[in-house]
């Protein structure tokens, strides 16, 4: 439980702080804010994990409570900037069309038809092969267990076997082992919500940004039907 609460807070995070980087000017913010911050809370939540094992020489108890009280202590921050900045009723916000017609409804219900049909065959995969094909088996979750079992230290994680890609970046093992630890258990549901918290967050960002240019939400959902069936 404390390793999914950790996973949520560094999403909490880093939707705050993008939101934070994001002029008032500009158009769905907040929803911007929700589509790029959950990847931005999960590498910065990962440097410091990082920066913590460093210093501890292992992913103990002591390094996961300050892995959530850091993310918490930035939330906080930016929060309170937040509410103490001045209201400029001045600046305008260009913002696109969202009338919904026939065209916009059916499209609406062929793309949530279709992340049905992605989460159906994550689940087929899920049963298939629990530990994930290629980049998951030999990288990520393999990386993971050796933080979390502590068989080898850091400097070991970059002098695998050639084939396991010592040279990846570690935010993707450190998010799976950051949940495996705090829970207690190996779970495959960490790689699943490792997984959804990439594609949601994946979907909007092509939604909101598509729809924002052609000023038209059909061309958006267009678009996210496009990446949805690739």
């Amino acid at each position: 439980m404390l390793g999914t609460l950790s996973h949520f807070n560094s999403v909490l995070m880093g939707i705050l702080v993008i939101r934070w980087l994001i002029p008032d000017s500009s158009p769905w913010r907040w929803l911007n804010a929700c589509a790029f911050g959950p990847l931005a809370g999960l590498s910065i939540s990962s440097a410091i994990l990082f920066v913590l094992m460093f210093l501890a020489d292992g992913l103990s108890d002591l390094v996961l409570l300050w892995d959530i009280l850091i993310p918490l202590a930035i939330s906080l921050t930016v929060c309170l900037w937040l509410t103490k900045q001045p209201v400029n009723s001045s600046k305008q916000t260009i913002s696109p069309s969202l009338r919904l017609g026939t065209l916009e409804s059916v499209l609406i219900i062929a793309t949530l038809a279709m992340v049905f049909l992605v989460y159906l065959e994550s689940q087929f995969y899920r049963e298939l092969r629990p530990n994930g094909w290629w980049d998951a088996l030999m990288i990520w979750n393999l990386r993971a267990r050796f933080f979390v079992n502590g068989t080898f230290g850091l400097a070991q994680q970059f002098q695998l076997d050639p084939l396991a890609h010592g040279d990846y970046p570690l935010m993707l093992p450190l998010t799976v082992s950051r949940m495996w630890a705090g829970n207690g258990a190996e779970s495959v549901s960490a790689s699943v919500l490792v997984q959804w918290t990439f594609f949601v967050p994946l979907m909007l960002l092509m939604l909101i940004n598509t729809t924002i240019v052609s000023r038209t939400i059909s061309i958006g959902l267009i678009s996210l039907m496009t990446l949805l069936s690739a």
